[in-house]
């Protein structure tokens, strides 16, 4: 069965999430791409404004909030959705537009946890909207602003246009949120240079270095890098289930690579909110340097301690 992609847009209230879809979707304009729009009012508004495909109209979800009084209607939603379009003509990928106010790393935690829609469903990537003219901090729910910018795999500066002096404020701003994003200062300078891509986003952006277990200045998010022994990855898996048991409620997201000792290959490790994905292989050209990425909120680092501690005595892996 051929897996689908699916893209998060994310982003706080007003942030420009509609504007950069519509950018994706003229450049997609050959492809099929179902698109979902999730919206806190009762009544839809932006699914009326995305751009015409050649994919299914665009579906709104009204009236909550995805992550939290809405969940599992997109679960419920997408499974319906693609069974109504069969498999002659299959979907490019999916876009799922967040509201401002979710948590995307429990949007992808529902879809892949779900046994009808993970094997039909491959991640493709999490983009963040960061408004140049209203930035995060300036809201009263900065935290779930800051979660949004720290879990992503490429941050857009949306506005910049209105605001072009902040930009450099920005950018760095976003920098020491997520230094491991992709950042796109001029996300319409040129065709597609936004662009969502369905595969690297994922697997491309971290950071190499050589220290063992470090934090954000951030106080709002904690970002942990950890630097695995090479060993069997299923007694990497193992461990990372164990640090990801061990975190709990305080990690959001888990990335990063595991190389195998014996085969010298290197696998992808994905892992959000607590739900660990398989173990991917990469091609055997590729070979990152072996680095998890813990992001999550205050406490994660001194929940995972005791498990740090264990894998790294344990160099027989």
């Amino acid at each position: 069965m051929l897996r689908v992609p699916f893209i998060t847009v994310t982003g706080f209230l007003g942030s420009g999430k509609t504007t950069l879809i519509n950018s994706y979707l003229r450049f997609w304009r050959n492809e099929r791409v179902l698109v979902l729009v999730n919206e806190l009012g009762d009544i839809g508004i932006d699914h009326e404004l995305i751009v015409k495909t050649k994919g299914p109209a665009a579906i709104a979800l009204t009236g909550g909030c995805l992550c939290c009084a809405y969940r599992g209607a997109l679960a419920g939603c997408l499974v319906e959705a693609l069974g109504a379009l069969g498999s002659s003509d299959p979907l490019a990928r999916i876009v799922i537009e967040t509201s401002g106010l979710a948590s995307p790393a429990r949007v992808e935690q529902e879809l892949m946890s779900d046994p009808d829609l993970a094997p039909r469903l491959r991640l493709g990537g999490i983009v963040a909207c960061l408004d140049v003219v209203a930035p995060p901090w300036s809201h009263s729910t900065r935290p779930i602003a800051l979660e949004q910018l720290a879990i992503a795999d490429q941050i857009v500066l949306t506005k910049g246009k209105l605001a072009m002096n902040r930009i450099s404020q920005l950018a760095a701003f976003a920098a020491g949120v997520n230094p491991d994003a992709q950042l796109i200062e001029d996300p319409f300078g040129q065709c597609g240079s936004a662009r969502a891509d369905a595969s690297p986003l994922r697997v491309g952006r971290l950071a190499t270095r050589s220290i063992c277990i470090a934090s954000t200045p951030h106080p709002e998010v904690e970002r942990v890098i950890l630097r695995p022994p090479a060993g069997s990855p299923s007694v990497a898996y193992d461990w990372i289930l164990r640090l990801c048991a061990a975190a709990g409620e305080a990690l959001l997201r888990l990335k990063g690579f595991v190389r195998a000792s014996s085969t010298d290959r290197t696998y992808a490790v994905h892992a959000v909110a607590g739900l660990v994905y398989p173990l991917v292989a990469l091609p055997e050209a590729s070979r990152p340097a072996p680095a998890l990425v813990l992001i999550g909120n205050p406490g994660l680092r001194l929940a995972i301690q005791s498990v740090v501690a264990e894998w790294a005595a344990d160099r027989d892996l």
